[in-house]
């Protein structure tokens, strides 16, 4: 059978449904497009539940107003598709937004290769920062540094030292504390 055949095929089911809720023109309609609705809704990024509620939303759409179909206007995969798209936007529209977070300077992406005293500049910066965890006292320095380079979470730093979780979070507040007035203090007048 060719597209137009289908087409005409397609839209007396429409009709059925609509005049006289033919529940097995609606199987037909149902069986062809329903694998082909829930592809569409997972190519946009729904999971396999929610696309399969956003294909029933569609489906049920096609029974209740059956009877708008024109096929004057378009195919019925258009009218189908229509509906699903327009779903769709509004199923995004409900999902939880996070928002980014605003560019700071360090993700700013420099525009070109920084200059000699700019890299004189962030030498001297780390400088700064390994002469102030120098002078930490051994416990912070250690969870400061699983925590900030080995990007452990706390209870894995309780863990991996065998200490309680509250003694690695006063000893990280203590550690950060002290970096800031050394860092503070060693920095040049401007």
């Amino acid at each position: 059978m060719g597209d137009d055949a289908d087409s005409v095929l397609q839209a007396g089911l429409v009709e059925a449904v609509a005049q006289q809720q033919d529940r097995a023109a609606f199987a037909r309609l149902y069986a062809f497009y329903a694998p082909r609705l829930l592809a569409f809704f997972q190519k946009r990024g729904a999971d396999s539940g929610q696309a399969q509620d956003l294909v029933q939303d569609v489906m049920l759409t096609l029974w209740r107003k059956a009877a708008l179909y024109s096929p004057d206007k378009a195919k019925v995969s258009t009218w189908l598709f229509r509906i699903a798209r327009n779903r769709h936007i509004d199923w995004q529209r409900a999902q939880p937004r996070f928002e980014p977070a605003p560019e700071t300077e360090l993700d700013a992406k420099p525009s070109e290769t920084p200059s000699p005293e700019a890299q004189v500049l962030a030498w001297e910066d780390e400088a700064r920062v390994q002469a102030a965890l120098a002078r930490l006292p051994e416990e912070q320095y250690a969870v400061l540094r699983l925590a900030v380079f080995d990007a452990l979470s706390h209870s894995a730093i309780a863990s991996e030292l065998a200490l309680p979780l509250g003694t690695v979070k006063s000893r990280i507040r203590l550690g950060l504390r002290r970096m800031k007035s050394t860092l503070e203090a060693s920095q040049c007048p401007t």
